[in-house]
């Protein structure tokens, strides 16, 4: 077999001033397609359609500049059609030969077409540390807004191919990040107090403390992943497989705090809280009769952070001798 096959590539980006980025491209490959010094079983035996679209957004540019507001936002979405060369149910025949048979119908030929296709798509919106930025020189405090920030993430990857019905995975993260990171000013109310001038006094002419923690952090992130698959049946189309479902909720929340008391006396503390959101059995869709009471289950499990399944702490504290 020499017939030679071909492939073409196209790619188009436009910027959209300061606020965005689009970007296109799309790939195209022929059967028997394949690196010159490919053989012939490394040569496609399929005909590839693929996309690509992605765009990154910032919506920060809607607001004054002087609130400094970040909103990043980045959507993707792209699919990948395969066709096979030959007809999966009879492999000597070719596709095009099978979809011109004039004694086969249109509804025949269509799923036929359907059946022996690899198909993905996947879908992607992301929002990224979407926050108020301080304004330079700003002081730091426990209340300013530039402390805090969210993330959100959602991604579906849709599948399906001759033995695979479907296989759907959606994906959900977010989280809240709170982060108070500062060099508080030392606080030393004798230093300058004339009956503590003498050096027998140095021990109390040095007393000195901090009025704020120098860190004080706290992050919650959520994971929540649902996937559906159901296998084809190749030996008794009639009869359909169940569909297996796959369901993961997870929230993790993260302390950090440290506190220098004074120069000598410092102390630390960190936290790491490990829980799942559980879930009913089966599977999770509007058409379902228990649509309403399963989603109420769920939410009342998130209200109350779900259950604890591990939870991780540690703290240090140390002193050091004021002998020098």
């Amino acid at each position: 077999n020499e017939k030679s096959g071909w492939a073409a590539t196209a790619r188009a980006t436009a910027k959209l001033a300061d606020f965005g980025t689009v970007t296109l491209s799309g790939t195209t490959k022929k059967p028997g397609f394949g690196a010159l010094n490919s053989t012939i079983k490394d040569r496609l035996t399929e005909e590839i359609y693929q996309y690509d679209f992605s765009s990154s957004f910032e919506f920060g540019k809607f607001f004054p500049e002087r609130f400094n507001v970040r909103i990043p936002l980045y959507v993707a979405v792209s699919e990948n059609v395969s066709n096979p060369e030959y007809d999966p149910l009879s492999p000597d025949v070719l596709m095009k030969n099978t979809l011109s048979n004039p004694d086969i119908s249109k509804e025949y030929k269509d799923s036929i077409k359907h059946l022996s296709q690899d198909y993905i798509k996947r879908t992607s919106v992301n929002l990224t540390n979407v926050k108020v930025n301080g304004k330079q020189g700003q002081k730091p405090h426990i209340y300013n807004l530039s402390n805090f920030s969210l993330s959100y993430g959602y991604n579906n990857i849709f599948q399906r191919d001759p033995n695979t019905v479907f296989r759907t995975t959606i994906t959900h993260t977010a989280s809240f990040f709170y982060n108070y990171n500062a060099t508080p000013k030392i606080v030393e109310p004798l230093k300058n107090v004339k009956l503590f001038k003498k050096k027998a006094f140095q021990i109390l002419r040095d007393f000195n403390f901090y009025y704020l923690p120098s860190q004080l952090s706290f992050r919650t992130n959520l994971n929540r992943q649902y996937g559906e698959t159901q296998i084809r049946n190749v030996y008794d189309p009639s009869y359909s497989l169940p569909i297996s479902v796959i369901k993961d909720f997870t929230i993790i929340r993260q302390y950090d705090f440290k506190y220098n008391f004074s120069k000598n006396l410092k102390f630390e503390y960190t936290a790491t809280n490990n829980a799942r959101i559980d879930e009913p059995e089966g599977r999770l869709y509007k058409g379902d009769p228990e649509y309403e009471q399963k989603m109420d289950s769920i939410w009342k499990n998130f209200k109350t952070f779900g259950r604890n399944t591990s939870f991780y702490q540690q703290w240090s504290a140390s002193y050091t001798l004021p002998i020098n």
